[in-house]
C-alpha cells in the first residue's frame, strides 16, 4: 500500500498532457492520471487475490476421504452409525490445522476400509465446540460403538510430539474397536461358542497370526447385532479347522444354524479387500426381518424353558412340602398314641348340657385343659370333625401330654345364657371362631381364658397369636 501511494503520488504530480500532444521525439504521451488509475487497479486485484488465498476453506466438502460435518449431519452420519468415526475440529485460519491436513488425509486413506473420517469447522458450529469441549486446534474425537458415551479425545496439537509417528496415531485409533466383540476360539471352547443361541449366524476367522486384523475388527464392530464373531489361531487347533474343511489361511467362514438340519456353511474365497468382504457378508447374512423372527423364536424358547424350570421348581417344592407334612403327620400320630383319641362319636357325646356335665367334663377335671366351643345351634358332623382335628393338633403340637386338651361343646339353643356367660360370639363362620379354654390342676378352682382359633388350629387372643394362656379365677357358672 505504501508503494502504491508513492507511485500514485508521483504520477499525479506529473504535468498533464493531452493525448493529442507529442513530445520532442514525436511520441504521443499518456495522461498521467490515466496511468495512476491503471496502476491502482492492478494493486487492488493483487490484494484481492491474496485475500482469497487467506480465506480459502481448508475442507471444501468435495474430498472423497473425509466427510464435512455439521450439527445435523453429525447426528445422522456419525451418532446413528454402526461404524467407528474419527472427527477433526478445525478452523480455516488455523496454521496447525493446515499442517495436520496432509497427515489426516494419509491416515484416512490408510484406514478407509475400517474407519470413517469427518471434519467440523468450529467457526460455523459453536454448539458442537461447546458440547465436545474443544479447547485447542486441531482437535480430534473418536466416536466408538456406544455413541451415547463421551467420545475419546486425542491430543494431536503441534505442541506435542506424541503423534510424530503415523503408526502411533493409527494404533491409538484402531485400539478403540472393542475387544469383547470377537470370541477367541480354541478346541476346548468351540462348542461353547456355537452353543450361544443369541445368534444363529456365527462368523469365524481362521488365522495363523496372533493379532486380529483391523478389517475383521471393523466388520465385527459394524455387524455385532447380526452375528456372533469368533477368531481361532489354527496353531494347536488344527482339528477345529478340519471340522469345517479349512486347510489354507487366513479364511473367513460364516456358519448358520450349527448342529441343526438347516446348517449352512459359507466360505469366503475372494481377495481380502474391504469392499468385497463387506459385500459378501451382507449377501450371506439374513435380512433384518428374518433376524427379528429368529430372535422372537429364541425369546419364546427361552421363556418356555424358564416356565418349565419354574414348574419343575414348584413341583419339587410341592414334593418337599408334602414330605414335610407327611413327616409331621407321622410325628403327630406318634405323639397321639399317648393321648386319648377323640372320634366323631365321642365328640358327639361330649356336649355340655348343664352345670353338672360342665363340671364333669371341664371344671372338675383332675388335670389338663378343657377347650369349649359354643355353637349357635347343634353342630354338624363337619363342624365336629373340625373339633376332632383341633383336638389332635393341639394335643400333639402343644406337648401337653401330662395336661392334655379335652374338647367339649355347647348348643346355644339349649343353654341361651352360654354366650354371655363365656363372652363368646356365635358367628362361627370364616377362618376364626371363639374357643373358651378352661384349666384345672388337681383340686384348684377352674380358671378360663377366651381365645380364638383359625382353620389351622392357631390360637389367638384378639389379633395376636396366643403363646400362652392367662387364666382367671372367676366362677363361670
Amino acid at each position: 500500500q505504501n508503494c502504491l501511494s508513492s507511485i500514485v503520488g508521483f504520477i499525479c504530480n506529473l504535468p498533464f498532457h493531452s493525448s493529442g500532444m507529442s513530445n520532442k521525439m514525436g511520441a504521443t504521451r499518456w495522461p498521467s492520471f490515466t496511468i495512476a488509475l491503471l496502476l491502482f487497479g492492478l494493486v487492488l486485484a493483487a490484494g484481492a487475490k491474496d485475500k482469497d488465498k487467506e480465506t480459502k476453506t481448508l475442507y471444501t466438502g468435495k474430498e472423497s476421504w473425509v466427510t464435512h460435518l455439521n450439527a445435523k449431519t453429525l447426528k445422522t452420519e456419525v451418532l446413528k452409525s454402526n461404524r467407528l468415526w474419527v472427527v477433526e475440529f478445525y478452523a480455516d485460519w488455523c496454521g496447525g490445522c493446515k499442517k495436520f491436513k496432509p497427515k489426516y488425509k494419509e491416515l484416512a486413506e490408510d484406514l478407509a476400509d475400517v474407519v470413517s473420517f469427518g471434519a467440523i469447522n468450529i467457526d460455523k458450529n459453536d454448539t458442537l465446540v461447546k458440547n465436545y469441549g474443544v479447547r485447542g486446534l486441531p482437535a480430534m474425537r473418536i466416536f466408538g460403538l456406544d455413541k451415547k458415551k463421551t467420545p475419546f479425545e486425542l491430543d494431536i496439537s503441534t505442541k506435542t510430539k506424541q503423534y510424530k509417528n503415523q503408526r502411533a496415531l493409527t494404533r491409538d485409533i484402531v485400539i478403540h474397536f472393542p475387544d469383547n466383540l470377537i470370541f477367541q476360539v480354541n478346541k476346548k471352547n468351540v462348542e461353547k461358542f456355537f452353543a450361544d443361541d443369541a445368534f444363529n449366524y456365527k462368523v469365524m476367522l481362521f488365522t495363523t497370526k496372533d493379532e486380529t486384523p483391523a478389517l475383521y475388527k471393523a466388520i465385527s464392530f459394524e455387524n455385532n447385532d447380526r452375528a456372533k464373531f469368533g477368531e481361532i489361531n489354527v496353531d494347536g487347533n488344527e482339528d477345529v479347522a478340519k471340522m469345517f474343511g479349512i486347510s489354507d489361511y487366513p479364511k473367513l467362514v460364516i456358519i448358520a444354524n450349527r448342529g441343526t438340519a438347516d446348517e449352512k456353511i459359507d466360505i469366503y474365497e475372494g481377495p481380502i479387500k474391504a469392499g468385497l468382504v463387506r459385500e459378501w457378508v451382507d449377501k450371506v447374512f439374513p435380512t433384518k426381518e428374518v433376524q427379528q423372527e429368529y430372535k422372537k423364536k429364541v425369546k419364546a424358547q427361552k421363556e418356555a424353558k424358564q416356565d418349565e424350570l419354574r414348574a419343575a421348581q414348584q413341583e419339587k417344592m410341592a414334593e418337599k412340602e408334602a414330605e414335610v407334612k407327611e413327616k409331621q403327620a407321622q410325628e403327630l400320630d406318634k405323639k397321639m398314641k399317648t393321648v386319648r383319641p377323640l372320634t366323631l362319636e365321642v365328640a358327639r357325646k361330649s356336649q355340655i348340657r348343664g352345670r353338672k356335665s360342665y363340671f364333669n367334663q371341664c371344671a372338675g377335671s383332675a388335670k389338663g385343659f378343657c377347650a369349649l366351643i359354643v355353637y349357635p345351634s347343634e353342630p354338624t358332623d363337619e363342624q365336629l370333625l373340625e373339633m376332632v382335628d383341633l383336638h389332635r393338633k393341639w394335643n400333639a403340637g402343644g406337648g401337653m401330654q401330662d395336661y392334655p386338651y379335652k374338647f367339649s361343646w355347647i348348643d346355644a339353643e339349649d343353654i341361651p345364657e352360654a354366650p354371655d356367660t363365656f363372652g363368646v360370639e356365635l358367628f362361627n363362620t370364616g377362618d376364626k371362631r371363639d374357643v373358651v379354654i378352661i384349666g384345672t390342676q388337681e383340686e384348684q378352682e377352674a380358671r378360663y381364658s377366651l381365645v380364638q382359633m383359625d382353620s389351622d388350629g392357631v390360637k389367638y387372643h384378639g389379633d395376636q397369636p396366643m403363646l400362652q394362656f392367662t387364666f382367671f379365677e372367676d366362677d363361670l357358672w
